[in-house]
């Protein structure tokens, strides 16, 4: 039945936007729907605002800086905890609720992290404890995933509990 659909959905789009048809797959709804959401909204193909984009290139900023606030991962561990505590305080578990309820929630927004957990809870499915636990495990892994992207980039780390270390950033650059 998905691939029916999937099918179909891409022949709407061959219909009304074939660029972008040709560039994506039939079994890539997401962003075939994306496609037809945009042309729906706006009259105008996807492909069409992708060659606007193009023509007009970003310009670069000189001398540009990348500057991060970095944490001890240890204690970054249980800042995450804490914060995942202090969310599910102050009611995650009924604005999950809330927003599964709603038909106007997408399947992205229903993926961010932590929701499912949150709602397994909600269902009985998991207790609070073991919610928590989950929560921080996925979060600390994504924190992790961020470390390593955030590799590729020349960033200046401040130690995020002393902030006033900005002045050693800008003497680091000459600043």
């Amino acid at each position: 039945a998905q691939r029916v659909a999937g099918d179909a959905l891409h022949a709407e789009l061959k219909a009304v936007d074939p660029d972008a048809a040709l560039k994506l797959h039939a079994n890539d709804t997401r962003r075939v729907l994306r496609a037809l959401e945009v042309w729906k909204q706006t009259g105008k193909p996807l492909s069409e605002w992708q060659q606007e984009w193009n023509q007009e290139p970003i310009p670069r900023v000189q001398n540009a800086r990348l500057v991060g606030l970095s944490h001890a991962v240890n204690d970054l561990d249980g800042r995450i905890r804490s914060r995942a505590r202090a969310m599910m305080d102050a009611g995650w578990k009924e604005e999950a609720v809330r927003l599964r309820a709603d038909p106007g929630l997408s399947k992205g927004a229903a993926q961010a992290l932590g929701y499912s957990t949150i709602l397994e809870w909600a269902d009985g499915r998991v207790d609070r404890e073991e919610a928590l636990d989950e929560i921080a495990l996925r979060t600390r892994q994504f924190a992790r995933r961020q470390r390593t992207w955030y590799r590729k980039f020349d960033v200046f780390w401040i130690p995020a509990d002393s902030p006033d270390r900005m002045e050693s950033a800008l003497q680091h650059w000459g600043w």
